[in-house]
């Protein structure tokens, strides 16, 4: 968590920095399908990882899943305070 923290701030840093020297550009135009099926399959990920909607769930996702889930409790016990 530490690192993903630090690297978003070191991102931050060199964008604000590199905003102050560009000209402001029109950004793209956002694709309202791509958004879309980039929250289904958040939500569906959120929801596996929660043990819903499990149907028609592969075997080896099954074991990707147990394998994710795992390495969060390793996690969450060595940030625990004895």
């Amino acid at each position: 968590m530490e690192d993903t923290v630090s690297r978003y701030n070191r991102g931050k840093a060199v964008d604000e920095s590199t905003d102050k020297e560009k000209p402001e550009l029109n950004p793209k135009p956002i694709d309202i399908n791509t958004l879309k099926e980039e929250y289904l399959r958040l939500r569906s990920a959120y929801m596996r990882l929660n043990g819903k909607e499990l149907e028609g769930v592969s075997f080896k996702e099954l074991q990707q899943l147990e394998h994710q889930l795992n390495e969060g409790m390793l996690s969450v016990r060595q940030h625990k305070v004895p």
